[in-house]
């Protein structure tokens, strides 16, 4: 049977699909619902129910099982109504009295109660308790409903609490002084921090700076004797000399060696360093008389 009519556990009847009941028939989800048409569309499509937004509720029997949406609206109409209608669990013929739910509208005027966008009625609420944790909230309260809610206890909890007072309730919200003067302490550390750090970083860029290729009247590394003429008319002034060797010293190498022949290939090309003497042996020209040995 696709459709099915409960009695409520708190009291109070409706009409369920079959697919909102637990597998042991004992509970049934509710649907989150408010409005009168979007549970009548949902019970007529047997929408599978969401577990996590819809609530559970205890089943205390059966009243009927049918196969029509339509035909089950009107059973529970009549239940509500009278008392004449029997469970089909019952194995006696003595009619039950039937408890007659109180219809809920989301508006005073009588006018409302026969529109399809009104307030759908839910099963009645638990009793639960609630406690709290802090201080002086450290005793339980205790909330009560009746079995069949009012109209007054459905617009009490269906008429949200604006967020100024649930703010001016709460004591989380509240941040003591100190931890607020501490917070600034933190703020003004971290900005001094930022401070030096971009200071460090504006005198690397500097230090990078200086070591970039100088302004030398030939481009590096040299390609010929003509080049290396000019060079060695250009290293003998003390400035320019200290210029240069701030621009090799940038250059790196694994040891010495590996140091040594990197810095020659940025001053040389291996066309021109084959037409020295590194080792004063031949007859090329030695590389020891040149200026630029000097600043390697």
């Amino acid at each position: 049977m696709a459709f099915i009519g409960v009695e409520f556990e708190e009291g109070g009847i409706a009409v369920v699909s079959y697919k909102w009941l637990t597998p042991r028939r004992k509970q049934t989800f509710w649907t989150p619902y408010k409005k009168q048409d979007k549970y009548y569309k949902s019970l007529k499509l047997q929408d599978s129910p969401d577990e996590h937004k819809s609530s559970l509720h205890n089943v205390v029997r059966n009243i009927f099982k049918t196969d029509g949406c339509e035909k089950a609206l009107k059973k529970i109409k009549e239940a509500e109504a009278t008392s004449d209608l029997q469970s089909d669990v019952d194995d006696t013929n003595q009619k039950k009295r039937r408890r007659v739910a109180r219809k809920l509208y989301d508006s005073d005027s009588e006018s409302d109660a026969t529109n399809d966008n009104s307030v759908l009625p839910r099963p009645p609420l638990l009793k639960f308790k609630k406690k709290s944790n802090l201080g002086r909230f450290s005793k339980s309260t205790i909330i009560d409903c009746d079995d069949t809610p009012s109209v007054s206890t459905l617009s009490c909890l269906s008429t949200p609490v604006s967020f100024a007072e649930r703010k001016s309730e709460d004591p989380y919200n509240i941040i003591p002084v100190e931890s607020t003067k501490m917070i600034i302490k933190l703020l003004y550390e971290l900005k001094e921090q930022n401070k030096k750090i971009l200071s460090y970083i504006t005198s690397q860029n500097t230090a990078i700076g200086s070591n970039l290729l100088p302004d030398v009247p030939v481009g590096l590394p040299l390609k010929n004797e003509q080049d290396i003429n000019l060079f060695e008319q250009y290293l003998p002034k003390r400035e320019n000399s200290f210029t240069l060797c701030d621009y090799l010293s940038s250059v790196g190498g694994k040891d010495g060696t590996s140091l040594t022949n990197n810095i020659l290939k940025r001053c040389l090309t291996n066309q021109l360093a084959f037409s020295f003497s590194f080792k004063g042996k031949g007859v090329n020209k030695l590389f020891v008389d040149f200026y630029v040995k000097k600043t390697v």
